[in-house]
């Protein structure tokens, strides 16, 4: 059910961070796998496209991720979705038969109410889904984030490798949507600069420059029902991630900004 909001005041915040502390407060803490493939870097205006990030070269210099946000005041109610985007270089494939593509920004979106953290919306290959605070794992206030060895993928859980390794990326089991292996391993808590120091032209040929996209994170929907797959960049639309999130979450058409009139604050 949604309440009649009274008084709604929206904002979209690309040229300053909307409240300063949340964003700091609430920025995840990711796990990346020891074995991961290409690690984070800086999009440093499109230069690092197509670069394979090491794990030594990461260490030395541990690269931000990119905010933006958007909020609206809704019955008395502050809300805020902050989106924090990581920037990868390159994203190998999941099997022998794909090639990845570069360029490859994974964004995680943080719903908070009144200054407090209610919902995390992980995003991953073509969709996303939405939990409730209460069933994420969290490092003190900060959501803590499981990425994917091979698609960089955004979970809230782990997953083992497969007994047979070998040949789950040779038959392409690991590109299945929940099926890439993700931690534990290296904590990186990054700091955060601001989406618009990226810069608007700034081009990333394997992916559309965030700020540059059709729809901001907030028109985006809670979750999706046609994820799936992905091999050689084709999405088999057969996975419903909506089945991930709480029971009033489900609603495939519910737009993440939709949640600031939930009845349950």
């Amino acid at each position: 059910m949604k309440t009649i909001a009274a008084l709604v005041i929206a904002s979209l915040s690309f040229s300053s961070l909307a409240n300063t502390s949340e964003v700091q407060d609430y920025r995840p803490v990711f796990k990346l796998r020891n074995d991961l493939q290409c690690w984070p870097t800086e999009p440093a205006q499109g230069l690092n496209s197509g670069n394979c990030n090491s794990k030594s070269s990461f260490q030395v210099s541990p690269p931000s991720v990119y905010v933006e946000s958007y909020s609206e005041l809704v019955g008395g109610n502050s809300h805020s979705l902050i989106t924090y985007w990581a920037y990868y270089g390159n994203q190998n494939g999941c099997t022998t038969f794909d090639s990845g593509h570069s360029d490859d920004w994974e964004p995680v979106t943080v719903h908070t109410v009144n200054g407090s953290i209610k919902h995390v919306t992980y995003w991953q290959h073509n969709g996303r889904y939405t939990k409730s605070v209460s069933e994420i794992e969290t490092d003190g206030s900060h959501p803590v984030v499981y990425v994917g060895k091979y698609s960089h993928g955004n979970y809230h859980d782990q997953r083992s490798r497969a007994s047979f390794d070998s040949w789950a990326f040779g038959t392409g089991n690991y590109c299945y949507y929940w099926k890439d292996p993700r931690g534990p391993g290296q904590t990186w808590a990054p700091g955060v600069q601001e989406l618009s120091s990226i810069g608007q032209n700034s081009a990333f040929p394997g992916s559309t420059n965030p700020i540059n996209r059709e729809l901001r994170p907030h028109e985006r929907t809670v979750c999706r029902t046609d994820g799936g797959r992905v091999l050689a960049g084709i999405i088999d639309g057969t996975e419903n991630t909506c089945d991930r999130n709480p029971s009033y979450l489900k609603d495939e058409n519910m737009l993440l900004k939709d949640m600031f009139y939930l009845d349950i604050y």
